[in-house]
């Protein structure tokens, strides 16, 4: 435990508190699950093939967001605006709306009745 504490500390040197780096560790983990659970209650049609395309689409956003700091001026295209506490609202919003686009587009069509 004294080990895994030293290592925790080191690692939350270069962080200004302790909320922040919950903050941005919160962000990284409980987008995708919260995106997966709002495509679950909203898409009745979203299977599971969707549900895991949704899925990757929402942490390649997340990635993004978090990465994007670290990208040197040369990729300047590549950096994000966004704050790093917004990955989770961006990559729940990316799983939810890409699964249900998914969704839709895979959808049977409809019989006339």
């Amino acid at each position: 435990v004294g080990l895994l504490s030293l290592l925790v500390g080191l690692a939350l040197i270069g962080t200004g508190s302790i909320l922040d780096a919950w903050w941005k560790l919160s962000g990284i983990f409980s987008a995708g699950i919260l995106g997966l659970f709002l495509l679950g209650i909203v898409s009745k049609r979203a299977g599971n093939a969707e549900a895991v395309t949704a899925l990757l689409i929402g942490t390649l956003l997340i990635i993004w967001i978090v990465v994007a700091p670290m990208v040197p001026e040369k990729y300047g295209i590549l950096k994000s605006t966004l704050h790093i506490n917004m990955s989770i609202v961006v990559g729940a919003l990316g799983i939810l709306l890409s699964g249900m686009l998914l969704a839709r587009r895979n959808a049977p069509p409809a019989t006339p009745s």
